[in-house]
């Protein structure tokens, strides 16, 4: 059901999973539904993590699980989609041509002796008491690199990180780390990096170990998806029916055109002119923050400085035998066209007749020349020699997405601060921004929980 009360508390902007965090939060804090508005540009609900129709199945344009989530983060979106299952998840990764089971980050083992000497020779001159999460007084992600690893292996995760986002790690903001495979080093075995970490504080952050050993000495928390068959659709659907029959007004095509300020409120209008709403507090929920920009002084600094980078996105028809039990890999071998190959069917319960799929991530670059047929045999004979799946597919297709796994170039921060202090200079607390640095859900989820803390 949706309320036609003009009049709200909050005024929610985004239905994504920030927006719905947001308004779930507010609920749960005693806010009444009718309270709450959500507005939402697009013509469906859910934002990026709304699932696309590809050959009869619904597939993620990334991996969606709701991963190393606790059992409140669980509880909390479990309140809105009672399907969620646990996913065993068993990711693997390959650098240099070597295959690292139980481990999604580069494991530089395949290096020579003398350049893991080297990294370690960097390492031990960095002082004990730095502080490797810093990442204010850093301009770029190539600064936080050599200041976390030295300069070896800065060199080696920028060429990774350039290869996988077609991007110089120089040229985007050092929070880009956030949103990467590339946030911790391994370059020997699991004993060894143990060792390592325990020698010092700042070496335990930036120092990796495979998942299976990190298990066998701490509580690792659990990783989810729907289970209804829909992709992450399942959940989108099952979010909108729980706020709605709560009351919550959702109001989707609805791109706000202007804010005026009267007294302890705010008025809204569409681009058309007319009236939305009145609203008490209004929360910006969703990464175009341009728009606001735009609201707000008329300028568009922050898109020119948001990078959406492009990816072809393949997906393979395949029988369950012909898939080794996996749940993800991350390919980080550079002359490969591969970046993450996920077995979707298989932990979104999509299977067909005995036929599921897979997913292939292949950053833009790199296949220009080749045609569709050679191109699709490419990749799927790179993920066999992976050791993922086996024979030849039963169908194979792709579609080229323009902007996924959002960058912010340098000077981002500083203009987003700009205008976070022109916001609050113009509409005082009455509007509030979303933080942009974050990307993983149980970070979105536990900001929501916050936000709406202070809120109600």
């Amino acid at each position: 059901m949706t309320s036609e009360n003009t009049h709200h508390e909050f005024t929610v902007v985004g239905s994504g999973l920030r927006g719905i965090g947001l308004a779930k939060a507010l609920l749960d804090r005693g806010v009444r539904g009718s309270d709450i508005l959500m507005l939402e540009a697009a013509p469906f609900f859910g934002g990026s993590v709304v699932s696309v129709p590809l050959n009869g199945f619904l597939v993620d344009a990334g991996v969606h699980m709701f991963d190393a989530f606790s059992d409140p983060l669980y509880e909390f979106v479990a309140d809105m989609d009672t399907s969620l299952d646990c996913v065993e998840v068993q990711s693997s990764s390959s650098y240099g041509g070597v295959v690292t089971p139980d481990f999604s980050l580069p494991n530089l083992t395949s290096l020579t002796d003398h350049e893991k000497q080297s990294i370690w020779s960097d390492l031990k001159s960095k002082p004990a008491t730095l502080d490797s999460n810093s990442i204010d007084e850093l301009s770029s992600l190539a600064e936080l690199f050599q200041y976390r690893y030295g300069v070896g292996a800065s060199q080696i995760f920028e060429s990774i990180f350039d290869q996988i986002y077609r991007l110089p790690a120089s040229q985007v903001e050092a929070d880009a780390i956030l949103r990467t495979s590339l946030g911790r080093l391994k370059f020997g075995s699991d004993e060894e990096m143990w060792k390592l970490k325990r020698s010092t504080e700042f070496l335990d952050d930036v120092i990796a170990v495979s998942k299976r050993s990190l298990a066998s000495v701490q509580n690792v928390s659990r990783t989810y998806y729907p289970s209804s068959g829909e992709g992450f659709n399942g959940f989108v659907k099952s979010c909108k029916h729980f706020l709605e029959g709560q009351g919550v007004s959702i109001k989707l095509k609805t791109s706000l055109g202007k804010i005026e300020s009267q007294g302890a409120r705010l008025r809204l209008f569409e681009n058309s002119g007319e009236s939305i709403a009145s609203t008490a507090n209004l929360m910006w929920e969703n990464d175009n923050f341009g728009a606001l920009e735009l609201l707000t002084r008329d300028t568009n600094q922050l898109s020119s400085l948001a990078y959406g980078t492009p990816m072809r996105f393949v997906i393979f028809g395949v029988r369950l035998d012909q898939v080794r039990d996996f749940t993800y890999h991350q390919n980080f071998n550079s002359d490969d066209l591969t970046y993450r190959t996920a077995y979707a069917g298989q932990y979104s319960g999509q299977v067909k007749n005995g036929i599921t799929f897979i997913t292939c991530e292949c950053p833009v670059g790199g296949f220009e020349d080749l045609d569709d047929g050679l191109f699709l045999k490419k990749v799927w004979d790179e993920i066999s020699a992976l050791n993922l799946v086996e024979g030849s597919p039963i169908w194979g297709e792709y579609r080229d997405i323009a902007k996924t796994f959002r960058m912010y170039r340098t000077g981002f921060r500083d203009a987003f601060h700009e205008l976070c202090s022109e916001v609050n200079e113009v509409f005082g607390d009455k509007v509030s921004l979303c933080d942009p640095s974050l990307f993983f859900k149980k970070d979105i989820i536990a900001a929501s929980m916050e936000s709406a803390n202070a809120l109600a």
